[in-house]
């Protein structure tokens, strides 16, 4: 899967959109079988994408 890549000309914009995702990556990691080996922050400043 390929990154997506949005362009956001509304900070107000961005910033629901952000909580509604890291919302729905929670839940995901939380109801997943394997979603503790997903259960890493992608906004956290530590992040480091794996290959």
């Amino acid at each position: 899967m390929r990154p997506v890549t949005f362009q956001v000309v509304d900070l107000a914009a961005y910033r629901s959109a952000v909580e509604v995702l890291q919302l729905a990556h929670k839940t995901a990691a939380a109801v997943c079988l394997d979603g503790d080996q997903h259960s890493f922050d992608p906004t956290d400043a530590s992040y480091r994408p794996t290959r």
